[in-house]
């Protein structure tokens, strides 16, 4: 995959950084409840959906939407693929995993990440960062619980499959 500078340095690559500065910051600064090891398998698996979305709904013949100024994929395209959408997902499961959760209520949990995160893909349309092409907002609310169900069921998997008792639990 060859990867261009952007057109013209303005208001998306701008957002980008700051955002990226800003979220990296808080993912430093707060009180980790993730293990290594789910953190490594929720980044995969966030870069895994956000390539697989990309190139199924972004590249003809679908071409739902545009990212960033170009038609073809940018530093910052491949910025916010492995550095821009783990950040959410993570604050929302290391919120998630020290609490009991009833069920009504991690549904509830899912739907406000999915609502919060769709506002803030709202902002970055309006700061070009996005382009929709036929790509609805709502469409991405309903792809964000999908996302943050699927972050959620393999947070819950890893922890099913941990043992209760053993130094390398204490160690990851």
């Amino acid at each position: 995959m060859l990867l261009y500078p952007p057109k013209k340095f303005d208001e998306n690559e701008i957002f980008v950084i700051i955002l990226l500065v800003f979220v990296w910051i808080l993912v430093f600064a707060i009180q980790r409840h993730l293990s290594a090891l789910e953190i490594f398998l929720i980044w995969t698996l966030n870069v895994y959906l956000v390539f697989t979305a990309d190139m199924s709904l972004a590249v003809p013949p679908v071409e739902l939407y545009d990212t960033m100024d170009r038609l073809e994929h940018e530093i910052f395209d491949f910025i916010m693929f492995f550095f821009g959408y783990f950040p959410f997902a993570y604050f929302a499961m290391n919120y998630f995993k020290p609490r009991a959760f009833s069920k009504k209520q991690t549904v509830l949990f899912i739907i406000v990440c999915a609502f919060l995160t769709t506002i803030l893909e709202w902002v970055a349309v309006e700061l070009n960062v996005f382009t929709f092409n036929g790509w609805k907002s709502y469409m991405s609310f309903l792809v964000y619980i999908v996302v943050y169900s699927l972050n959620l069921l393999l947070l819950l998997y890893i922890k099913s499959k941990r043992p209760k008792k053993s130094l390398w639990n204490k160690l990851l």
